[in-house]
């Protein structure tokens, strides 16, 4: 017997950036708007071309 094929449960996305300066970052939950989590970066990483090559 075959089991029948189910949506899946969780929708994930996966977003690569990068920040050359300072900045600020909350996790917001849609539903509630509660803030999950929220950072700061003073001192991001200097961008090395060899990353972008890496994630692609």
């Amino acid at each position: 017997m075959e089991l029948p094929e189910r949506e899946p449960q969780y929708e994930t996305l996966r977003v690569h950036a990068t920040f050359g300066r300072p900045f600020g970052f909350l996790a917001v939950h849609r539903d509630t708007r509660l803030v999950l989590a929220a950072g700061w970066v003073t001192d991001p990483e200097p961008f090395r071309e060899d990353d972008l090559e890496r994630a692609g």
